[in-house]
């Protein structure tokens, strides 16, 4: 693992304006694990709520797991195990370890991070968050989107 890449990454996700970092890399047995904090900077009834209609929270924890081989191989986005899972946009599977896996980009990661960076995967996880707190996540003009399988046999 380049530890390197990982610290650039990390620095990249922080510098958004609505992510704080909360944990230091932690080191578990697949790799490297990164907390953050996603500020979705809700109005005063959700944030009196303590969440959206749909089950978001103002403020969500996101995990970057960031694996052996990073950067050969992509981090994985994982959300708060009690997250809805009857959100548009989340994987069939879990985490290992038990938490949902949004589907936050409509591209394989690996490619997604080489074009457009961890500020941008950052950006589209808080859009992608928001979203799903306004329960706005699929097109409603559509009324289909193809749900992606990544990682399923």
């Amino acid at each position: 693992m380049d530890l390197h890449a990982v610290a650039f990454a990390v620095r990249q996700i922080a510098a958004h304006p609505g992510v704080s970092l909360l944990s230091e890399p932690q080191q578990t047995p697949r790799g490297l694990d990164v907390m953050f904090q996603f500020d979705l900077e809700f109005g005063r009834r959700w944030s009196a709520r303590g969440e959206s209609p749909t089950g978001v929270r103002p403020l969500e924890e996101v995990r970057l797991s960031f694996p052996d081989d990073f950067p050969a191989s992509p981090p994985e986005i994982s959300l708060r195990s009690d997250f809805s899972r009857e959100h548009p946009h989340i994987q069939p599977y879990l985490s290992l370890d038990g938490r949902v896996v949004p589907c936050v980009i409509d591209a394989p990661m690996k490619e997604f991070l080489a074009a457009s960076g961890y500020s941008q995967l950052a950006a589209q996880t808080m859009l992608w968050l928001t979203r799903a707190a306004e329960g706005t996540l699929m097109s409603g003009a559509s009324g289909w989107e193809p749900a992606r399988r990544d990682n399923v046999n």
